[in-house]
């Protein structure tokens, strides 16, 4: 048979926003590893970017199948959003995650739960948090949001550089902070208190639906409509998250 490690213990793995105890364990029956984590901190962006690698310069995964449970007390994402509480369960097979199931509370105390799940040949990502703001930063999607509770259902499609994003999302009761896009869209002198609002501390809506697509690290925005109190506006466009660069209409 070949070879290969049958069991790896690390009683203390201490890195940079990195502290916990690994275990795994190679199932010979089931042909996969069991691995588990618990600690204090874990850095998860390396995590996340596989998750959600849509293209680009990122680095392939070459990883054994195996199945993981952790629990972390806090978890850094992207953008330096911590979650805290954090348990998670998922199996990986094939260079993919088949199944993500993760719940905890970020720094607001707002609850956070992501869910990736089969769906056919395709998967399907569920996500859920009463602080839609920080939530999105900590998946490295959108960082332009304030608070707010987001619903987002997702079809997952791995192709040859990453993994595509397409589906729906709601957000309600939040806010946009100021910047070169939405300054752009806000131009007209029609505008004029909603840019104010934008400029002074963000521009507040109490609902915001859109479909989207996610490709290469742009994110392709259609059907999409926000209403506050002082703007209602239909929302078309891409967002570039490797350059930072908003095109809406």
């Amino acid at each position: 048979s070949d070879l290969r490690v049958t069991r790896f213990f690390v009683p203390e793995l201490t890195m940079k926003n990195t502290s916990l105890t690994m275990l795994v364990k190679w199932n010979d029956k089931k042909k996969y590893y069991l691995s588990s984590l618990a600690g204090k901190t874990f850095n998860a962006s390396p995590l996340i970017k596989i998750l959600t690698a849509s293209g680009g310069d990122n680095e392939k995964a070459d990883l054994p199948d195996f199945n993981l449970e952790a629990k972390i007390d806090n978890m850094l994402t992207d953008n330096n959003v911590r979650i805290k509480g954090v348990k998670i369960a998922a199996i990986y097979r094939n260079q993919d995650f088949t199944r993500v199931n993760l719940t905890g509370k970020l720094d607001t105390d707002k609850h956070i739960t992501v869910a990736i799940t089969p769906d056919g040949d395709k998967g399907r990502l569920e996500f859920t948090s009463d602080d839609a703001g920080d939530a999105l930063r900590g998946l490295g999607m959108f960082n332009l949001g304030i608070g707010g509770k987001i619903t987002l259902s997702a079809a997952m499609v791995r192709h040859e550089f990453g993994i595509s994003l397409g589906g729906k999302t709601r957000i309600t009761k939040f806010k946009v902070v100021d910047s070169p896009g939405f300054s752009k869209l806000l131009a007209e002198k029609k505008f004029a208190k909603a840019r104010a609002e934008l400029e002074k501390g963000g521009l507040s809506f109490n609902s915001f639906n859109m479909d989207f697509r996610i490709y290469n690290g742009v994110m392709e925005i259609t059907n999409g409509w926000a209403r506050g109190s002082s703007l209602g506006i239909v929302v078309e466009g891409s967002i570039d998250q490797v350059y930072n660069e908003i095109n809406l209409s």
